[in-house]
């Protein structure tokens, strides 16, 4: 497969000035964890109160990213239903010390399918709050994608639905790549239509990390991480190793839909 995550991609699709500011609530409790402990594995959302203190900020941005049109989503009900399946996540994540998708991606190809199982299944449930005819992973993609943010990449209609997944590459990977990268291969596998687009962009995503050449994709994650360093607290800005250095499902994001952008698919 082509590499199509390239600097040049990026820096026509990424918005730093709007995203990074949504970050700074939950990258400070991957310094700053509950109760003093230091949190077990990559992921702080094992904890059940720091879920909840940053499930605000979450709700806020699901306005500002639209997420919540079209549909009334009782905010009660987000409050109540979102924990769960971040909790039960991030204890996954952390079980196999998956700090990003390129942890995923070196996994051997059988020890993969129960983490993808398992973030598959959390954007489905978190979508599920948004009362829709059939789950939509555009509400549970944007909610995870700010507790998991090199994890879990954004879905959304007007970008990527319409825009990546019209790629001339996606359609070759879905006829040459289904073997090794996609689990499901039908609608009631993936618990309706709307979900197999999103598990058949998460794939692409995947083989996409893969075939980026390492310099390359260092490259990338810099460029994110220098944009967004005054928003974290300053030893996870420092620390290399850190989450703000290995934002992969943000990386994909931009450079694909940057990669839309260079084809005339998206404007």
């Amino acid at each position: 497969m082509k590499c199509r995550l390239h600097l040049r991609y990026l820096e026509r699709a990424y918005n730093l000035d709007f995203f990074g500011p949504f970050l700074q609530p939950f990258l400070a409790f991957h310094k700053c964890p509950l109760h003093g402990r230091p949190h077990l594995g990559p992921w702080p959302w094992t904890d059940a109160q720091a879920v909840r203190r940053c499930l605000d900020a979450a709700w806020d941005m699901l306005g500002k990213w639209q997420a919540r049109r079209g549909v009334i989503v009782d905010p009660a009900a987000f409050r109540r239903a979102a924990p769960g399946p971040i909790l039960a996540l991030a204890a996954v994540l952390n079980s196999r010390r998956i700090s990003c998708m390129t942890d995923l991606v070196k996994l051997p190809p059988e020890g993969r399918p129960p983490i993808v199982r398992a973030i598959h299944q959390a954007v489905v449930a978190v979508s599920a709050i948004k009362p829709t005819k059939v789950v939509q992973p555009v509400f549970g993609s944007k909610v995870l994608h700010h507790f998991f943010p090199s994890v879990v990449p954004v879905f959304d209609t007007a970008k990527v639905r319409d825009g990546v997944l019209r790629l001339p590459d996606f359609v070759a990977f879905l006829r040459t790549d289904n073997c090794t990268w996609l689990l499901w291969h039908d609608e009631i596998a993936a618990q309706g239509p709307r979900m197999l687009e999103f598990h058949r962009y998460f794939a692409f995503c995947l083989a996409q990390l893969h075939a980026t050449p390492a310099r390359r994709l260092a490259s990338i994650r810099g460029k994110l991480a220098r944009a967004w360093q005054a928003a974290c607290p300053p030893p996870l800005a420092e620390n290399k190793n850190s989450v703000l250095w290995k934002l992969d499902a943000k990386a994909a994001e931009f450079c694909l839909k940057g990669r839309a952008v260079a084809e005339g698919i998206l404007t």
